[in-house]
């Protein structure tokens, strides 16, 4: 019976830890700090922030200096909004908000480099 009982409460314990991200709640109208790979929640839908770096590449010659492309996904994997940094894309409006737009970009590198792209900070503006 002891040993039924112990296997029961091994049991609960695992089953009860979830290993999940904590989700960053989004407040519409305050600026937040996100970071690729990011949890987000807002109005309690959660989304991946993505942040992809397809600004020139160190060394290299470009027509174009290129851009950083954010998207947010859902829980199933789909894009559901993409703002692009170039301000000759419109980026239209997102379904969580009235409007984004980038407050700041905090990165040490001027020119592209996907492999470092977990240490850019985003700063944005959800309104």
């Amino acid at each position: 019976m002891k040993q039924l009982l112990l296997l029961l409460l091994l049991f609960c314990a695992f089953s009860c830890s979830k290993n999940e991200e904590a989700c960053s709640e989004i407040t519409l109208g305050q600026e937040i700090e996100l970071a690729h790979d990011t949890q987000i929640c807002i109005n309690d839908v959660e989304y991946t922030f993505i942040a992809d770096d397809q600004r020139c590449c160190c060394g290299c010659v470009c027509a174009w200096a290129g851009e950083f492309v954010l998207s947010f996904e859902d829980t199933d994997g789909n894009i559901v909004y993409t703002f692009r940094e170039s301000e000759s894309t419109p980026n239209g409006t997102p379904p969580f908000a009235e409007s984004l737009s980038i407050s700041t970009i905090d990165t040490e590198t001027m020119c592209g480099d996907q492999d470092v792209i977990d240490d850019v900070r985003f700063i944005l503006l959800f309104e």
